[in-house]
């Protein structure tokens, strides 16, 4: 299911979920153009200074900011080759998943109500995102690499896999720059 925003944008509805079909490229491809055009209409920033037009990713940082999933920063940047922080991560997670709460929520030491993500990280550690290891620090500004952010998204998920992380691992060219305790690592 895809989350669909458009009632939030459009109206006062509550969100729905779209079902979307195994082999539904053009019928997604749909539904992320007719956000792009909510987002325009809504004067909702979709384009930034550091992001060319010839950028590869730069149609899907448009939809996803047009969607409200992410946006830039105050001087109009994006920083797409920037790091993504815990309290970033926890941000969009809350933005995109649907999950029920597995767990209470932490009074973690280092979120005071008024941070910034304060409710997207107590909520994305209530779906079951992020550990803490009994830790009452979540670390907020905490840089993660693509490793951090896929152990975080299939714990959250309670992905299961089945092959050897040596088949897993082999579609990416840089596997080999992993170390075993990066891939043996049981938190993020």
């Amino acid at each position: 299911y895809w989350r669909d925003w458009s009632s939030d944008v459009c109206s006062s509805d509550l969100t729905q979920l779209i079902p979307i079909q195994d082999n539904s490229r053009f019928e997604l491809g749909q539904l992320l153009s007719k956000y792009r055009q909510i987002g325009v209409a809504k004067n909702i920033k979709v384009s930034f200074s550091d992001i060319p037009k010839d950028h590869w990713a730069k149609e899907y940082i448009s939809e996803l900011a047009a969607m409200e999933i992410i946006g830039g920063f105050p001087d109009g940047s994006f920083r797409p080759n920037a790091a993504v922080t815990r309290g970033e991560l926890a941000a969009l997670l809350q933005r995109v998943f649907m999950k029920s709460k597995i767990r209470k929520a932490v009074a973690f030491k280092d979120i005071p109500p008024r941070h910034w993500a304060y409710n997207a990280i107590r909520e994305s550690y209530e779906m079951g995102f992020f550990h803490t290891l009994g830790s009452k620090k979540f670390n907020p500004t905490q840089k993660l690499t693509r490793l951090d952010v896929l152990i975080t998204l299939a714990k959250g998920l309670n992905y299961q896999f089945t092959d050897s992380t040596e088949n897993i691992l082999s579609v990416y060219s840089d596997a080999s720059t992993l170390k075993g305790e990066q891939i043996g690592r049981a938190h993020v």
